[in-house]
């Protein structure tokens, strides 16, 4: 039985306790990290849905969209495009949103956003290449902190 400290009263307990045996708190084992680590994963998992539910029709290319700026010479689709395999795998986390917008040709669509105990964490989603292929990313306090893809070819 793995045990952890009580979030309230610091004893230990079983990490799946529902109540604290010492104090009488409910969820003792369950820290505001894990709460914004659950969090995430569910705007994840919402995100990836939706993109996959979303609109199928095809768009355009980022040669073929407008542009509203480039970085390090390269021009930033404003519309939708789509994002690769390979662009994908291109991303490390810690990056800055400006760098992965810069690897990927275009800006994401901001999914979500909030602020919870000092993180501020927002989630952008960008429209892959083939039938409902998406990837979300997740950036907290300006970095990359963790991404995820559907179908990306």
């Amino acid at each position: 039985m793995a045990m952890t400290a009580c979030r309230e009263c610091g004893e230990q307990v079983s990490k799946s306790a529902r109540t604290c045996p010492y104090c009488g708190i409910s969820s003792p084992g369950f820290s505001a990290l894990q709460f914004v680590t659950s969090l995430i994963v569910v705007l994840l998992i919402g995100a990836g849905i939706a993109g996959a539910i979303g609109n199928q029709n095809d768009h355009p290319s980022a040669a073929n969209a407008t542009t509203r700026g480039a970085h390090g010479g390269r021009q930033i689709a404003e519309s939708a495009c789509g994002v690769s395999m390979a662009q994908y795998l291109a991303l490390k986390t810690d990056m800055t949103y400006t760098t992965v917008v810069s690897i990927l040709g275009c800006y994401g669509e901001e999914t979500s956003s909030s602020e919870i105990a000092g993180f501020k964490s927002v989630l952008y989603t960008w429209r892959g290449n083939g039938f409902a292929a998406n990837m979300n990313a997740i950036f907290q306090n300006g970095r990359l902190a963790s991404k995820a893809q559907f179908g990306l070819k």
